[in-house]
C-alpha cells in the first residue's frame, strides 16, 4: 500500500509514516522497488515511535545521484 502511495505521489512531495517499530524491511523493499527516486529520512528513531519521511525525487535529482555514485 505504501508503495502505491509513493508511486502516485507528485515529484518533490513527501509523506510520513509513523510506526511502533523500525520499518527497516519497508526501507529495503522501497529501495528495490523505487531505487533513487525514493528518498528515505528518519525523523524519529524509537524506542517507542519511528517516523520516516518518504520523498518522491524528481527525475533530474535521481540522474545526478546515479552520476555521483559512478564517480
Amino acid at each position: 500500500m505504501i508503495g502505491q502511495l509513493l508511486k502516485h505521489l507528485e515529484p518533490e512531495h513527501s509523506l510520513q509514516i509513523v510506526v511502533d517499530h523500525d520499518p527497516q524491511r519497508l526501507h529495503f523493499y522501497l529501495d528495490l522497488a523505487f531505487g533513487t527516486s525514493c528518498d528515505w529520512s528518519y525523523l524519529e528513531q524509537g524506542p517507542d515511535v519511528w517516523r520516516v519521511r518518504l520523498r518522491h525525487r524528481r527525475a533530474a535529482d535521481t540522474a545526478v545521484s546515479k552520476d555521483a555514485d559512478v564517480g
